[in-house]
């Protein structure tokens, strides 16, 4: 039974059934709810009702709360790929979920479920649907965050970075009828990051300092970056600046990343960002030699990275190869020419070869 016909703007797609087995299992599938097998008889019928329901069931749908004052964030319905007892996908979606339903301390849950939907978003062939699952994943990163999550902040930074919802955001209802309320994204990006960072989130640091040294979404700070690289190595490293700044061969480097809290992705990421300021020279003193240090220090850390299943730095671990292999065949070329004997002598040598006399020699030196 749709609920279009009643007050409080509801989700018209979510029927009387599954609030009351939302309400009473924490759920609105009373399969999943109850642990009961896919390919059982309860679950064959309950397939066979959805296919003779008419319509079909969004990625997900919101109810509002309030009206246009003090409005919080919406409850959110969630539905999932309708597949067959065999694993085969089947037309259609199913709902599966719905928050805030029960406490959520932290905002565990919401987390949990806003990384799901990311995942397939990113996976979607079908770019509507990989939109509406990043929408999907926004609010309950909001809700998130709402709890105290600073890995939500971080998550809506990257989703606002990478504008996956291509401008379609969720706005309250005000802000929804104000036409001229158009925050940039990328401002919004940089806010997100900023606050995890502020709470000491290492991938937020190294994700706000690419922000702030490419002036995306506030104003460029190559120092702020530099800082923040630095920040988000020691803290994903749990090690000390001072033990950082000490660090002088690779192998010291790779010793600081010994913390029980050591996070590899984010030491990788951070040192790969370090060497390129120092063989730029940007927010720090040029220095060649302790780029190919820390480059070659984030190779081998974000190679670890990808051995282990994290398939998604392997662009930064490309990244980090080639440029460790550029700056060495430059230290390469550098020292050939440093140990090439002085044009002088290659002529004068040449000319003692062939017999020509010493002062005649001088000449042919110029």
């Amino acid at each position: 039974m749709p609920l279009a016909a009643l007050p409080g703007n509801r989700a018209t797609s979510v029927g009387l059934a599954a609030r009351a087995v939302s309400s009473a299992f924490g759920s609105p599938s009373f399969v999943r709810a109850n642990g009961l097998s896919e390919s059982g008889r309860l679950s064959r019928v309950a397939a066979r009702l959805r296919r003779r329901r008419k319509g079909s069931v969004p990625v997900f749908q919101v109810d509002r709360r309030g009206l246009r004052v003090d409005e919080k964030l919406p409850r959110i319905w969630v539905s999932e790929p309708d597949c067959a007892a065999d694993g085969m996908q089947a037309s259609g979606r199913r709902l599966y979920a719905s928050y805030p339903c029960g406490p959520d301390a932290g905002g565990t849950r919401a987390l949990k479920m806003a990384e799901r939907l990311y995942g397939e978003g990113q996976v979607a062939k079908d770019a509507s649907v990989a939109i509406a699952c990043f929408q999907a994943a926004e609010i309950l990163y909001l809700h998130a965050a709402q709890r105290g999550s600073v890995e939500a902040l971080c998550r809506l930074g990257v989703l606002y970075q990478a504008d996956l919802c291509e401008g379609q955001y969720w706005r309250d209802t005000i802000n929804a009828h104000a036409k001229h309320v158009r925050e940039d994204v990328a401002r919004k990006a940089v806010r997100m990051f900023s606050r995890a960072a502020a709470r000491g989130h290492a991938e937020a640091k190294w994700r706000l300092g690419d922000m702030r040294a490419a002036g995306c979404g506030c104003e460029p700070a190559i120092t702020l970056a530099w800082n923040l690289y630095r920040g988000a190595f020691c803290r994903a490293a749990d090690c000390t600046m001072e033990a950082l700044d000490a660090a002088k061969g690779v192998d010291e480097v790779l010793a600081l990343v010994t913390g029980k809290r050591t996070h590899l992705e984010d030491c990788g990421c951070a040192a790969l960002r370090l060497a390129t300021c120092l063989e730029q020279g940007c927010g720090c003193p040029y220095d060649p030699t302790r780029a190919l240090v820390w480059y070659t220090a984030a190779v081998r850390l974000l190679d670890s990275c990808v051995d282990s299943g994290a398939w998604l730095y392997q662009e930064e671990l490309a990244a980090a190869e080639s440029s460790a292999v550029r700056l060495r065949d430059a230290r390469t070329d550098a020292a050939d020419t440093e140990d090439a004997p002085p044009k002088d002598a290659v002529f004068m040598g040449a000319a003692a070869s062939n017999g020509i006399p010493h002062d005649e020699r001088l000449e042919l030196t110029w």
